[in-house]
């Protein structure tokens, strides 16, 4: 005869119950987040407004600070500024909550292995707070370009009748492909930086993998841990 396993119906109830609890969870913190952070771009690009008009008339007269790039300050700065502000603060809580939890629960699992993964964070957080702030340099001075570009394109737009009845189209055109290539310039460092660090976080990631596959393995053959705490450890390592 045979036996068919089935799982309970109790228990496939409850995990369909935490599923969807799950996913409201993310639904009330996406939601919340970001109507939060919608609001914080309304009020800053509000009050850098204000803090323009208020400006003494000498502030307009300096060329960094054109039509076009207060413009865009006012727009895609903002924008910026705002996303960054609430992607952190809702990506570094989760995250933090989750390292605080997984990191609570192996060294319940084993002390020793979780002494050896917290000793791997110090030089992989000084790394990436390295290529954090080389990137945010990167970014500042992609805004910069694209903000000058966009300020002297409003104004030759502008006088679009000027260029034409000098005959500047082609060499307006060049100019701006110029600066357009500084743009590209400077994303290309970015990718690349990006790319390189990636590779390594994950090759430096694959071999602490190891590492602790290896040490875990010592463990189980001296039955210190068994091959399931093994097992658990892994996953809230990984996860």
């Amino acid at each position: 005869q045979r036996r068919v396993r089935e799982m309970p119906i109790g228990t496939s109830t409850k995990l369909l119950g935490l599923f969807g609890l799950a996913g409201f969870a993310n639904f009330v913190r996406l939601g919340f987040v970001g109507y939060a952070g919608e609001r914080c771009i309304a009020r800053l690009r509000t009050r850098l407004y204000r803090a323009i008009i208020g400006m003494p008339a000498p502030f307009f007269d300096d060329p960094a600070n054109r039509t076009g790039a207060l413009v865009q300050r006012l727009s895609l700065d903002c924008n910026l500024v705002g996303s960054s502000l609430t992607e952190a603060l809702m990506n570094g809580s989760k995250n933090l909550l989750q390292a605080v939890g997984s990191i609570g629960v192996m060294l319940y699992f084993s002390p020793t292995m979780t002494a050896a993964i917290l000793g791997m964070l110090p030089p992989i957080c000084l790394f990436a707070g390295g290529d954090g702030r080389y990137v945010r340099k990167l970014q500042m001075q992609m805004q910069d370009t694209m903000a000058g570009a966009s300020t002297i394109a409003e104004e030759r737009l502008s006088a679009i009748r000027t260029v034409k009845a000098f005959g500047q189209e082609v060499p307006e055109s060049a100019w701006y492909a110029k600066h357009v290539d500084k743009v590209l310039t400077i994303s290309q460092k970015m990718v690349l930086w990006n790319a390189s660090y990636v590779g390594l976080l994950h090759t430096v990631g694959y071999m602490g993998l190891y590492c602790m596959i290896w040490a875990g393995s010592l463990l189980v053959a001296s039955n210190d841990i068994t091959a399931g705490i093994l097992f658990s450890f892994m996953l809230y390592m990984v996860y």
